[in-house]
């Protein structure tokens, strides 16, 4: 259906593409942009905090895959 869509409407076939190629290049920016936001907080903990949240993480995890170190 879609096929036939985009043979008689090239035009709206190409934007449809483009429109899917910005999305996913603006979500790729988001989640580098979040990563680098995570780096700057983990850069800025000292030893004791460090090692607070790494626990933390790990028995979060725990939690959710009911795993065990």
């Amino acid at each position: 259906m879609m096929a036939l869509l985009f043979t008689v409407f090239p035009d709206e076939a190409e934007e449809y593409v483009h429109q899917i190629e910005e999305s996913e290049k603006a979500e790729k920016k988001r989640v580098q942009e979040h990563y680098e936001e995570i780096k700057r907080y983990v850069k800025g903990l000292n030893k004791e905090e460090l090692q607070r949240a790494l626990y933390d993480a790990l028995i979060e995890l725990e939690e959710q895959d009911n795993r065990y170190w």
